[in-house]
């Protein structure tokens, strides 16, 4: 009786391990559906990533990404617009496809919010200094301090000139020369000179020194967009 069971359980094991026909045309089927998905979501993601450009540079840069975030909610009606059978679209194939949208949305956003395209970037005024200067005196003679941020107060020491120094740059290039405003902007402004040496504008005056007064630097870009850094001189 033994060995009739030992048969009995060889045949089911071989009955039960057969392996299963390929299916051709479904397999085929899903990966058309796949690839079809994928395109549709990489070409939701270019007028998506036209319009938040246009809502970035003329409103605001919060509402350029809400718009991305939106394409989320618009991937499936797009797949049903396409009469996209969904049947055996698993949690993997979402993410992968949510993931295809998205960076190819940040893509065209940020190739198109970068030069030679569109430059949204104001000119950027840093490592501003001031400093007592004598007139004739070499520019690397000159006492330098460093002025802690912009609307704040910074100590110079009494000498027969003043100057200011700071590097200002742009992503493309300046518009102009930077200005710099003793006292009210109502003032005339004065030219600060690029000096190739230290890589800084330098504005040098042989007057006092105005303590008290609020100093103004300001820059432009290409297309007239202006920073502006402001601080003011107290008694060193």
């Amino acid at each position: 009786m033994a060995k009739k069971r030992r048969e009995t359980d060889d045949e089911d094991e071989e009955q039960e391990f057969k392996i299963p026909e390929f299916d051709r045309k479904a397999y085929l089927r899903e990966e058309i559906r796949d690839s079809k998905a994928i395109l549709l979501s990489c070409l939701l993601a270019l007028p998506l990533g036209l319009a938040a450009v246009l809502l970035t540079v003329y409103v605001h840069f919060a509402l350029g990404l809400l718009v991305g975030l939106a394409g989320f909610g618009l991937m499936k009606p797009m797949w049903g617009l396409a009469r996209l059978d969904l049947t055996g679209f698993d949690w993997k194939k979402w993410i992968f496809n949510i993931g295809t949208y998205f960076f190819t949305f940040l893509v065209v956003w940020i190739l198109l919010l970068n030069p030679p395209i569109i430059d949204v970037s104001p000119p950027v005024i840093r490592n501003v200094q001031v400093a007592p200067f004598a007139i004739g005196d070499p520019l690397d003679a000159v006492n330098w301090t460093n002025v802690p941020g912009t609307n704040t107060h910074v100590a110079i020491a009494n000498g027969t000139g003043w100057a200011v120094g700071a590097i200002i740059s742009d992503n493309v290039r300046l518009g102009k020369n930077p200005v710099l405003y003793v006292g009210s902007l109502a003032n005339a402004p004065n030219d600060m000179n690029y000096t190739s040496s230290t890589g800084t504008y330098i504005f040098i005056s042989a007057d006092a020194r105005p303590i008290g007064q609020i100093i103004t630097i300001r820059a432009w870009d290409g297309d007239n967009r202006m920073t502006s850094y402001e601080f003011s001189l107290v008694s060193g």
